[in-house]
């Protein structure tokens, strides 16, 4: 046999070469372009968090040899082109899945993520509130990755000012009730210049009926959405948000310095701290108990996916790796998500990111122990039943209907079309 030039024979070099490469292709992070495989991953979405997200997708490329090739809209125009997806045959093999994703789960396009959780392939635990956040009539729709929620922002500077004490930082705190928390409001609603004119709120918030008696604890809607809770616990946190609301709420800023408090998403926390030096961060009053709203989002295959596989494969590599999970995190949400697994302490990492801001981190990561469900958007026609809850709130608000008297005046149209 012909010695090779490079030493060896001809045939003993093809195979050991031969050898040599599947022994490399073998090896982690190491996938050949005919092993990939091509999923379609569809998210709201604007162009910075697309290209901050393009770092992970690579690694996923690499490692677990699923190319994800992302399709991305504006929120407001998302459902639309998913819908229209759908139903040209063209549906995307992964989307981005929220509290209000039900009315997809009614349309049979969502829905039966029960079966890969039970696979067991999910090795971490993800926090309850997060799961049944995506959870509708029973049926998992999304595999949590992300929580969102809101709290409080306050200004020390007004407080020390005023010679107030600042709020608690812990969730159960006796003091913090809502009575605290409009009895501080209105010491922090001041006429500066003494033209009679309020140049100073105590509250920059004027929050939804829906959630107030949340925030109470109770519900206006019962669970599920199929009918409006006219209970007397809920007519009396409505009625007491609106008696003592307007006289220490209006739509002035934090940021800009015409309101001493205000409820804010917890995403939007390193952008109101660059503004205002003196922000920081408390937790939601509490009525009968401590309650923080989960915003959560997951991940989903759609039922008309071809690569539910490879899908999953993602998924599963994605949440299964603390790194993986925190690098997907901060590109989509930035500094102020939480992760929706036990032991993540994404606030810790904030805190390092941003030791400019003294910030009372630990009331975020304590957020995940109060985490409650909004059951308001778990019903297909919420864009119906919206307006209307709008509607009362501003009636009640504004003094022309007591509480108790709007919502048995809505109950009938309300029920209607909660049952649809």
């Amino acid at each position: 046999m012909t010695p090779h030039p490079l030493g060896g024979t001809g045939l003993f070099t093809r195979l050991s070469c031969g050898l040599l490469l599947l022994l490399l292709l073998a090896l982690p992070g190491l996938t050949s372009a005919s092993e990939l495989v091509t999923i379609i991953y569809m998210d709201h979405l604007v162009p910075q968090q697309a290209k901050a997200l393009e770092p992970i997708f690579e690694k996923a490329r690499a490692e677990i040899g699923v190319d994800v090739q992302l399709i991305y809209t504006s929120y407001g125009e998302f459902l639309d082109k998913l819908v229209a997806m759908v139903i040209s045959g063209n549906a995307p093999d992964l989307i981005n899945a929220t509290n209000s994703s039900v009315f997809l789960v009614e349309e049979g396009i969502l829905g039966g993520m029960d079966e890969y959780l039970q696979t067991g392939e999910i090795t971490r635990t993800i926090h309850p509130p997060a799961l049944e956040a995506l959870t509708w009539r029973g049926e998992l729709f999304g595999i949590p990755f992300a929580v969102n929620t809101w709290l409080q922002g306050y200004n020390r500077f007004m407080f020390d000012d005023a010679g107030l004490t600042y709020p608690p930082g812990e969730w159960d705190a006796s003091y913090w009730t809502w009575q605290d928390y409009f009895d501080v409001a209105k010491k922090l609603t001041l006429d500066l210049n003494n033209d009679g004119t309020i140049d100073q709120w105590g509250v920059a918030m004027l929050p939804e009926m829906h959630w107030l008696p949340y925030w109470w604890g109770d519900t206006l809607l019962e669970e599920g959405a199929k009918t409006l809770r006219v209970t007397p616990a809920v007519v009396e946190a409505i009625q007491f948000f609106a008696d003592y609301g307007p006289t220490v709420m209006s739509t002035g800023s934090l940021v800009g310095g015409t309101a001493a408090m205000t409820g804010f998403g917890s995403w939007v926390t390193i952008d109101y701290a660059k503004q205002l030096p003196d922000f920081d961060l408390a937790p939601n009053p509490r009525g009968t108990i401590a309650w923080a709203p989960a915003h959560v989002d997951g991940l989903t295959i759609l039922r008309q996916s071809e690569q539910k596989e490879a899908a999953w494969r993602f998924i599963t590599w994605l949440v299964n790796d603390p790194e993986n999970l925190k690098m997907y995190n901060l590109a989509r949400h930035g500094y102020g998500t939480l992760s929706a697994y036990m032991g993540d302490q994404y606030p810790l990492d904030y805190a390092a990111a941003y030791p400019e801001f003294q910030l009372r981190w630990q009331v975020l990561m304590d957020a995940t122990m109060y985490l409650g469900k909004d059951v308001a958007m778990y019903n297909a026609s919420w864009q119906e039943i919206s307006p209307i809850l709008s509607f009362a709130w501003s009636q009640i608000f504004g003094g022309q209907s007591s509480a108790a008297t709007m919502l048995e005046q809505l109950r009938p149209s309300m029920d209607f079309l909660l049952r649809q």
